[in-house]
């Protein structure tokens, strides 16, 4: 086997930095806002959701929910999983 690994081959270094992989999904004055974790929860599950519904998939998204503090119901329920 050779001494590269498959990632090193695509991106030359090795190391990939979160801003980077935002740059591709997102306009690139908007990255400093992700400095929020609520602006994660409100950003990308829509898109998600749009990207299902693209794709066909028959989801019933009346009963989709956040499993974060953001949703103590629904947190404490992951909590109590792990």
């Amino acid at each position: 086997k050779g001494g590269k690994t498959k990632l090193v081959s695509k991106t030359g270094t090795g190391i990939v930095r979160q801003w980077n992989i935002l740059a591709k999904m997102v306009p690139l004055d908007e990255i400093p806002t992700f400095v929020d974790p609520l602006h994660w929860l409100g950003y990308f599950p829509p898109i998600g959701v749009d990207h299902m519904k693209n794709f066909g998939a028959g989801v019933d998204w009346r009963r989709s929910f956040i499993t974060t503090f953001v949703n103590p119901y629904y947190d404490a329920f992951i909590r109590w999983q792990f």
